[in-house]
């Protein structure tokens, strides 16, 4: 029995080789590829990565199986773009969102949203909001960061300014580089934070607040799509073009002069800090016309120029552009992160610089102007 039935898979196996078939026109197995009936369909990426890893970046992504190799597809298995996809899809962000009201409604409320990089905890974006009244029925801080910050930066009404300044002091200082790492890195700091936040506002007010923080890890995919960029530098052009032409604000009536800041991180002060009539030494940048008088002069007078402050606003680009008065007409500008510190001057001399008091500057100009006057009436009157 068993003879006959290899003698039957061996007829069978002769009636469908198709190996000694007669090869159609075009050739013969090489016009068919080197394929076989045998071969298998090439594996997918996926299937070259151990079931750990493929696990572990589906995790990472939040994808099933499926979308992680069209995702790896994406890359045609080049190394370099599946790191830097890895890259912009891996969580390393931290938005940390708070709010606090006191126990009787209607006294106080507020709320902040700080979102910052988690390995070195430096904030990239702050929004902070407390007033008098409460926070509206409709906010919620277990909500996206997305929604949180624009609901702190829609909330009607304006803040309670004293307190807004002293609280977000305040609250800077408690969200510190490592304080962010280690929410960043566990939950467990969120107890200790809360503590450290209601004894640093306990001492500004005199409510009995009650506190609540949320955290969310994210990638910087979502970041971008939140509305903030970690990528400043191509942005800052188009701003500089704008903002610090002196031609474009010249039917303004006030010509601008680019300046450098000077650093002192030890006793320097925080760009953030920054008011009205603080003294900031700075560096002209000599781009002809103006600057270049202004150098001259300071250069001559063995001086160092330093300004009061006018106004610090704050560009799109997340920094912070200062405004300097060098004398009638005449503004400096500076850009510069919100926790560079800058080298200041002398605070008494803020009382003598103010925006209507005239300034070295102006003083040299005026003399030269006269100079030139008394030149040509000598000219008009003796030169004959």
């Amino acid at each position: 029995m068993e003879q006959e039935r290899n003698e039957v898979r061996e007829d069978l196996h002769e009636d469908t080789d198709l190996s000694s078939a007669p090869a159609p026109d075009g050739g013969g197995q090489d016009a068919l590829g080197p394929e076989t009936p045998g071969d298998n369909p090439p594996p997918s990426l996926l299937d070259t990565l151990p079931k750990e890893t493929a696990d572990e970046l589906c995790a990472l992504f939040s994808c099933s199986p499926e979308a992680l190799e069209v995702v790896l597809r994406s890359t045609s298995g080049d190394p370099s773009k599946i790191l830097a996809l890895v890259r912009t899809l891996t969580p390393e962000y931290i938005a940390v969102k708070a709010r606090f009201d006191a126990r009787k409604r209607g006294e106080l409320g507020g709320a902040l949203c700080f979102v910052a990089r988690g390995n070195t905890g430096e904030i990239l974006d702050e929004s902070f909001w407390v007033s008098g009244k409460s926070l509206p029925e409709t906010f919620d801080i277990d909500a996206g960061w997305e929604s949180v910050r624009t609901a702190i930066a829609t909330i009607g009404g304006t803040p309670e300014r004293t307190l807004y300044t002293r609280m977000l002091k305040a609250a800077k200082a408690i969200f510190t580089p490592t304080a962010i790492n280690k929410l960043f890195q566990s939950r467990s700091a969120k107890e200790q934070i809360l503590s450290a936040l209601g004894e640093s506002f306990s001492e500004i007010v005199h409510y009995d607040l009650v506190y609540d923080l949320k955290t969310e890890i994210f990638n910087k995919a979502r970041l971008e799509a939140g509305g903030i960029s970690v990528d400043e530098q191509p942005k800052e052009a188009p701003v500089r073009e704008d903002e610090s032409d002196p031609s474009a604000l010249g039917s303004l009536g006030t010509v601008q002069v680019a300046c450098r800041p000077l650093l002192d991180p030890v006793r320097g002060k925080a760009v953030s800090d920054l008011r009205r009539g603080d003294v900031v030494m700075v560096e002209l940048e000599k781009t002809g016309g103006v600057s270049s008088i202004i150098s001259r002069v300071f250069e001559r007078s063995g001086e160092h120029p330093a300004f009061p402050v006018l106004s610090v606003e704050r560009l799109p680009s997340g920094q912070l552009l200062v405004k300097l008065h060098i004398s009638t007409g005449i503004e400096g500008v500076l850009k510069a992160g919100t926790d560079l510190k800058l080298r200041t001057g002398d605070k008494a001399a803020a009382k003598i610089r103010e925006k209507d008091a005239p300034f070295a500057v102006g003083k040299v100009f005026a003399a030269t102007a006269l100079f030139l006057f008394l030149a040509v009436l000598f000219f008009f009157f003796f030169g004959r």
